[in-house]
């Protein structure tokens, strides 16, 4: 399992969410982040994210790879959006997560 957390903006070991994170409304990507680190940093979304035309998408921003295919997969399975809506993930991803 993943014990450097240092690439990771929310989830940092913690048991359960931290309050403050739950009070700004960024439970979820604390609760992603967990799953990612619960996968070991493997997820491969099925080719999802590569497969839409993102693989340069932010790539030097320090998010490993992996982790962006897991918030892309959860954004449009919650979303329920099609390939038209990529740019409405690049400004979730940057405004939302990044923020």
């Amino acid at each position: 399992m993943i014990s450097d957390y240092s690439n990771l903006k929310y989830f940092k070991g913690e048991k359960k969410c931290p309050k403050a994170l739950t009070k700004a409304g960024k439970e979820l990507f604390w609760l992603y982040e967990m799953k990612w680190v619960e996968f070991d940093g493997d997820y491969d979304g099925f080719g999802e994210y590569e497969g839409n035309g993102l693989s340069d998408f932010e790539k030097d921003d320090g998010v490993p790879l992996t982790l962006k295919r897991l918030l892309f997969n959860r954004y449009m399975h919650w979303s329920g959006y099609g390939p038209e809506s990529i740019p409405d993930f690049k400004e979730w991803y940057i405004r939302s997560y990044r923020g």
